[in-house]
């Protein structure tokens, strides 16, 4: 997705430089068609979860026939959802209309802000057919795209994608869409479940999510994992007696690879995917895999005596480092508020391990003098509240009434309370400092 939005800025930026100065007057606009929100809503999230947990096969190691119906405002949930998660960006949003037959979609990109504006809009409305879309009208600012030329840039684009394999595997399982139906605010897909086109669809994107290199890094660090664990074989272990000296050997390899960004994510990216239950060899080439220890580390991570507590931690930290960090507090948010409905409760103990983790993780990645920075103060840690906020007193296990009794909502002042007394104790923490 981050291809496809590069792809087409730059289409647009090369028509900019092509077409007549007039014209691109017509394509600038001072206002977003779309409007690009800061954050995912946690029942956002939620519902487009559910969304998608509708397209999963009762058995999903049989081939079957699969329907699915989508109203326009779940299919836009789900657009605004892959968006944040695959793109990255808070420069572009999209928004689906459904009529009888055809879709409507609307587009705005952000660019630098100039004289003429600093959006650029785009609307199509098109027609899906199994395997393929035609293109009916298209309409980039307030000039008129022809739909001949329009079909004709979007299969340009679709043969330049097709040379990557997770695109590829992407098109394939959707040709095996059988047929497509349109109606006021409805969507209706049936299609052919492939297991093998799924699996090795997802497998593929486990292996592009990482470049050989940094593979190479999740490999060093997994068996170093591994080797430190075994002095805690079966045990329940503060997290502290990892991160040291994970940032230890992290500090010692940052003076070969000159990458001490790419460093920090490795480690905290292999200590996530432990506390997950995530095997790595997924993730990997297959001569990089061979290099792994054949044993997973026998070890539970636990952060102020809580195991749930590393997890909200680490899990923040490693989808910060991704780039995303308002993501990762959306989706902290959410599984709080799912726990006061129907699990745990919620918890603003939880809310601070998430907070922290995004602290973190940002710190982290925020260019080479601070990731240097934090290397070196984590391989020199001390206590857990050198990088993890005091817990006491904070509101825990609370069921959806009695959150809503005490704080009615995410927006109310006494929730703003509770969170800045968090940001608070976590700005006294010594990692964070100056």
């Amino acid at each position: 997705m981050r291809l496809v939005f590069k792809i087409f800025l730059a289409a647009g930026l090369v028509l900019m430089v092509l077409i007549p100065a007039g014209l691109v007057l017509m394509i600038i606009d001072p206002d977003p068609h779309v409007r690009i929100t800061d954050q995912i809503s946690q029942d956002d999230i939620r519902r487009a979860r559910q969304v998608l947990n509708r397209l999963k096969p009762e058995n999903p190691d049989r081939h079957q026939v699969k329907s699915l119906v989508v109203s326009a405002k779940e299919l836009n949930l789900l657009l605004g959802y892959g968006l944040k998660q695959a793109m990255g960006t808070d420069n572009a949003a999209a928004q689906i209309h459904l009529f009888h037959g055809v879709a409507i979609v609307y587009a705005t990109i952000q660019i630098p802000e100039n004289f003429l504006g600093k959006w650029i809009n785009a609307a199509m409305v098109v027609k899906p057919h199994p395997g393929t879309v035609e293109i009916r009208r298209a309409q980039i600012g307030r000039l008129p795209v022809p739909a001949p030329l329009a079909q004709w840039l979007a299969g340009r684009i679709h043969t330049r994608l097709m040379t990557f394999p997770r695109y590829a595997g992407a098109v394939s399982m959707a040709k095996k869409i059988q047929a497509i139906a349109i109606e006021d605010d409805q969507l209706a897909l049936h299609f052919q479940w492939d297991p093998e086109i799924a699996g090795t669809l997802a497998a593929e994107a486990k292996k592009q999510l990482f470049s050989q290199a940094q593979q190479k890094r999740l490999a060093v660090y997994h068996n170093h994992l591994v080797e430190l664990s075994r002095s805690f074989q079966g045990k329940h272990v503060s997290l502290i007696h990892f991160m040291k000296p994970m940032f230890m050997l992290a500090l010692e390899n940052t003076a070969l690879s000159r990458d001490p960004v790419a460093e920090n994510t490795a480690v905290v990216q292999v200590l996530a995917a432990h506390v997950m239950g995530r095997d790595l060899a997924g993730y990997l080439v297959s001569e990089i895999r061979a290099t792994l220890l054949p044993s997973r580390p026998d070890v539970v991570f636990q952060l102020m005596n809580r195991e749930d507590m590393a997890q909200h931690f680490l899990v923040s930290a490693a989808i910060t480092m991704l780039g995303s960090s308002r993501l990762a507090g959306s989706m902290g948010l959410a599984k709080e508020m799912d726990d006061a409905r129907a699990g745990s409760g919620f918890s603003f103990a939880d809310m601070a391990a998430n907070t922290a983790g995004v602290k973190m993780g940002r710190f982290a990645v925020s260019g080479p003098v601070n990731a240097r920075i934090l290397q070196k103060r984590m391989a020199s840690l001390s206590h857990e509240t050198d990088f993890m906020p005091d817990i006491s007193n904070l509101p825990e296990n609370m069921g959806s009434d009695e959150f809503n009794t005490r704080f009615t909502d995410t927006r109310s002042a006494g929730y703003a309370r509770v969170m800045d007394l968090i940001e608070s104790r976590l700005a006294s923490c010594r990692i964070y400092q100056n």
